[in-house]
């Protein structure tokens, strides 16, 4: 099972694709003696090739400058209808202050009082890290659902898969978007954290229909290797205690 797991690690990070004609020969031929991995290693790599095809486009710098401006006004407004920038609520003190500031002692402007507090790159970010923050949460509630299947071999009960399989798909597309977002992050931690649970989702969304055992309990197995949900749980305490922090005027940090 150890070793299966290895041969879709290197799928996942990447190794597979770098390796030279030599390699890739003998990594084959190893594969080729187990039927049931080679089986899985190919499913895992159609999957990997459907992601690649589907690569979200960057906006581009007019959309960000009309961004600042949307959420500028949804921060004005008392009849926001969602909740949908929680990390920037701390930071709005900060800007009535500004603009009160601003307007008394310098008689600038409210919109230049905003400005000097918060800027595109600083909404960028806590965007960023807000959507970081739901996909974690979205996968830990998936594989809490699979870590309570520890009775299974005891049951001839068939259990249907498929929504799992299609929220995992839904959130293959996320990370994928993801990591490409945090190319240039500095968080290393967050980035391998986002690794390991693109392979489990993988093996995920690539389950067989009827429901399948052994593959259910690799999966488990695999999560509990890696203590994906302590993971998870970790880099959540870390999220909300930065949003507990006091706001820096100058930037947002990365989770």
């Amino acid at each position: 099972m150890d070793k299966c797991q290895k041969f879709l690690e290197a799928l996942s990070d990447g190794s597979y694709d770098n390796m030279n004609a030599g390699d890739r020969e003998k990594f084959e031929n190893q594969l080729k003696k187990d039927a049931g991995c080679k089986k899985e290693f190919e499913k895992m790599k159609k999957t990997l090739d459907i992601l690649k095809e589907n690569k979200t486009p960057d906006p581009g710098a007019e959309y960000w400058d009309s961004f600042y401006d949307r959420v500028e006004s949804k921060l004005g407004s008392s009849q926001t209808k969602r909740n949908y920038w929680p990390v920037l609520l701390q930071a709005a003190a900060f800007i009535i202050g500004g603009i009160f500031i601003g307007y008394m002692l310098f008689n600038k402007p409210a919109s230049e009082a905003i400005t000097s507090h918060i800027s595109n790159a600083d909404i960028k970010q806590a965007a960023l890290n807000e959507e970081t923050a739901n996909m974690l949460e979205e996968s830990k509630v998936l594989l809490l659902g699979i870590a309570n299947f520890s009775d299974l071999r005891n049951s001839n009960e068939k259990i249907d898969f498929s929504f799992q399989k299609e929220k995992s798909s839904t959130l293959l597309l996320q990370t994928a978007d993801l990591k490409k977002k945090l190319a240039k992050s500095k968080n290393r931690r967050v980035i391998s954290l986002i690794n390991d649970l693109e392979l489990i989702l993988m093996q995920i969304a690539n389950l067989e229909d009827e429901f399948d055992l052994p593959a259910i309990e690799m999966i488990r197995d695999g999560a509990n290797k890696q203590s994906l949900l302590f993971k998870i749980n970790m880099e959540n305490l870390l999220i909300e205690a930065r949003k507990e922090q006091p706001q820096n005027t100058n930037n947002t940090k990365e989770i």
